[in-house]
């Protein structure tokens, strides 16, 4: 019997990754792996490891990679040559018959993972663009690495891989320090050499001998009855888990020298084959690729998890400071409880008059629609004449205007004769998509008239209406000693429902906590898509009872405002203050932070999702 623990030696631990490899290299049914773990894992360098194994060639594919470059295009340069037209294949038609590696995949274009993964699956590239119509067959694997902590996939993305393994750090100390010891030892010419190496040939050999006993394994009915029993327990929608999870299954049962699968593989490959499909209406709640509590979203956490969390010290201004400490809030947390989602009709009617008498202007707002032109990158739809400075030329659109005066003009030695005035330049646009990321005081003062029902009615409104749109949701909760994202970035109604639906109110009011959660969302969100401005909604009365310092918790709040302003997002503050004395607080937060100030009491549900609808339109 095999132990996956005795191959990548050259990597300690991760021998769930070791174990997905393995599988992924016998099986030809498995056509993706994804590898899911922080900085320094050594996540990349197993996906390296994969080549050595079986001498299969790798290609490096990079996050930044263009569509030409990904599947092909014309080739200009030989088509003016010749008078044709002549095809360019790309990376994909390279990879025939090897491994593709793509590093920190959560960069790349979801639209061109699904493509790839596509194609991957299919073995058939379509080409159509630039006016070309082509395609050509390719039999590529795919091996991604995805670090969690500078974005996600999403959950139709994550679907499509075969394989999905978990890579933790290693926390023991004696493993630490004997992996330390073993690369003082080794000079760097020998680590390289070892990669390179990989497992010695009676590893290699059985690995050989797996692939080709792997056709001829056998799946008892039984075992397909569990199969299907287990993914349906799970709630996993469609058939690439149950497929995943009995190829998995077969080649492990390969690699022990058996014919037939039993119910040992089908326990062994379980994690790694479903457990990323699951859905989360079950009882148990979803597997997280990573550490969830790393999702506590204060700035301390967040400083050891991100170089660029932010924390409240030496960002204190001393103005607010003695004007916010003149007045003190009682902190006296209430009980918590759980209300229910509030229910919402949609209109198409925007608001009417955005400055409406309840609505405060304090900065910056913005328009977007759903797509948007840019100079560079996106996806070419169209060409047209140049005006100014001529740069990325649209040269099938080009060769077309020039094509007609070709028997007029004197070619030379030229295939093909060009003027000024035939040329075109492209025009892009890309699909930008919102996200709306909600920050929500769900301390105990929200449970006054029941506002968190109609709180959480208007999020989920936004997400039945998010898949249309392109709109991603996220939720932040403040309330006890701090903050938590509760909702990563979604179109998920599900995720998002049961999320809403377990949120309880009660405690403090940790407002700082909140912002600086949102602070490092936005970060998040950005790294991942420079063109995304997110659109944060602050729901809170501004009554700060509970500071990160030892500052006053109002101030502290202020000094994090401050801080927001100067990332690039748009911000709406909904006061929820009730009663008299009022203090206004939630009315200087946004001032501070430069958003629209709006009453609770002047809106209602509906109005806050056309007051979303607005800004998207």
């Amino acid at each position: 019997m095999f132990h996956e623990e005795e191959f990548f030696t050259e990597v300690k631990g991760l021998n769930e990754a070791k174990l997905s490899l393995l599988l992924f290299l016998v099986s030809p049914v498995i056509k993706s792996l994804v590898l899911i773990g922080g900085k320094g894992t050594g996540k990349s360098h197993l996906a390296g490891l994969a080549g050595s194994v079986t001498g299969v060639k790798t290609i490096h594919l990079p996050h930044h990679a263009t569509w030409d470059r990904v599947f092909g295009s014309i080739d200009f340069t030989a088509s003016l040559a010749r008078g044709e037209e002549v095809i360019e294949h790309g990376l994909l038609k390279k990879a025939d018959g090897g491994i593709i590696i793509i590093d920190d995949i959560h960069l790349m274009d979801p639209s061109l993972i699904t493509v790839i993964l596509s194609a991957a699956e299919t073995g058939k590239v379509i080409i159509e663009r630039d006016g070309l119509s082509s395609g050509y067959q390719t039999d590529f694997k795919i091996i991604a690495t995805l670090n969690q902590d500078e974005g996600e996939l999403t959950p139709h993305i994550i679907d499509r891989f075969s394989l999905c393994a978990i890579c933790p750090a290693i926390t023991d100390p004696i493993l630490r320090r004997q992996f330390l010891k073993e690369a003082l030892i080794k000079s760097p010419g020998d680590l390289e050499d070892s990669a390179l190496t990989g497992t010695n040939n009676l590893q290699r050999d059985m690995i050989l001998k797996a692939c080709h006993r792997y056709q001829y394994i056998h799946i008892p009915d039984g075992i397909v009855d569990l199969i299907t029993g287990i993914a349906f327990e799970l709630g996993v929608k469609g058939h690439r888990g149950e497929i995943a999870h009995s190829s998995a299954a077969s080649a492990l049962a390969a690699l022990n020298e058996r014919d037939q699968v039993s119910i040992d593989d089908i326990s062994a490959t379980l994690q790694i084959s479903l457990q990323h499909r699951k859905c989360d209406n079950q009882k148990k709640s979803p597997p997280s690729h990573g550490n969830d509590k790393n999702q506590s979203s204060s700035p301390d956490s967040e400083n050891k998890k991100e170089g660029d969390g932010f924390s409240p010290e030496n960002q204190y201004e001393d103005g607010e400071k003695d004007e916010s400490q003149q007045t003190q809030y009682p902190q006296v947390p209430a009980p918590d409880q759980v209300f229910a989602i509030g229910e919402i009709k949609l209109t198409k009617n925007l608001i009417e008059n955005k400055e409406n008498k309840d609505f405060c202007v304090s900065g910056k707002t913005g328009r977007k629609g759903t797509s948007q032109k840019i100079s560079d990158g996106g996806r070419y739809f169209r060409s047209k004449i140049p005006s100014g400075k001529i740069n990325d030329i649209a040269f099938d659109a080009t060769i077309r205007a020039a094509a007609p005066h070709q028997i007029s003009r004197s070619k030379g030695s030229s295939a093909l004769s060009i003027s000024l005035e035939d040329i075109r330049v492209k025009e892009r646009k890309r699909k930008s998509g919102r996200t709306i990321i909600f920050v929500v005081d769900s301390s105990g003062s929200m449970g006054a008239a029941k506002r968190m029902v109609t709180v959480k009615g208007a999020i989920l409104s936004l997400l039945k209406d998010a898949y249309i749109n392109r709109d991603q949701v996220a939720l932040i909760s403040f309330r006890g000693q701090g903050a938590e994202v509760l909702l990563k970035p979604t179109r998920s109604g599900m995720t998002a429902y049961h999320q809403l639906n377990r949120l309880p109110t009660g405690g403090m009011t940790p407002l700082s906590s909140g912002i600086y959660a949102a602070i490092n969302l936005i970060r998040k969100i950005r790294r991942k898509n420079p063109h995304d401005i997110p659109f944060v909604i602050i729901i809170s009365d501004g009554r700060a009872n509970h500071a990160l310092s030892d500052n006053e918790p109002v101030a502290e709040a202020w000094m994090a405002a401050a801080a927001a302003r100067y990332e690039k997002a748009h911000y709406y503050i909904i006061d929820t203050e009730s009663g008299y004395p009022r203090f206004n607080l939630a009315k200087r937060l946004a001032e501070h932070i430069g958003g629209i100030y709006i009453l609770f009491d002047s809106i209602n549900e509906e109005k806050i999702v056309q007051l979303i609808r607005q800004e998207r339109e």
